[in-house]
C-alpha cells in the first residue's frame, strides 16, 4: 500500500469509520528538510505494512485546520490512531550515522 494524502474530510471520514483500526498520519510540509529526509522511509514502511495499517500525511500547509486540531507546533510530527482513538503524537528526528573508520 502506498502513502495516502489526507484532507479535513478524508481524515474524518477514515478515523470515524468503524474499521479504523491502525492510522499512521505524518504531518509535513514540502519546505522541512527533516520531512524530506523521512518521506522514502515513511514510503518504505507503507509498503511494507501493506493493508495491516492507513499510513497517511498531511501537508501542513494545506490543511492549517488538522494542523492547529491536533496542535502541531514543529514538523515532521507523526500521529498515531487505533480504532479511531489518538494514542500517541510525537515530533520525528532523523538521525545520520557517521561512517565508522
Amino acid at each position: 500500500m502506498s502513502v495516502k494524502k489526507i484532507t479535513q474530510s478524508d481524515f474524518n471520514t477514515l478515523v470515524a469509520s468503524s474499521d479504523a483500526g491502525v492510522q499512521v498520519f505524518r504531518f509535513w510540509a514540502p519546505w522541512c528538510s527533516p520531512c524530506m529526509m523521512m518521506k522514502p522511509m515513511y514510503e518504505e514502511a507503507a509498503r511494507k505494512i501493506g493493508d495491516t495499517a492507513l499510513l497517511g500525511e498531511i501537508n501542513v500547509d494545506e490543511e492549517q485546520g488538522l494542523s492547529a486540531k491536533h496542535g502541531i507546533r514543529s514538523i515532521p510530527t507523526v500521529v498515531f490512531y487505533k480504532d479511531g482513538q489518538e494514542t500517541e503524537a510525537m515530533v520525528t528526528r532523523i538521525h545520520r550515522q557517521t561512517p565508522q573508520n
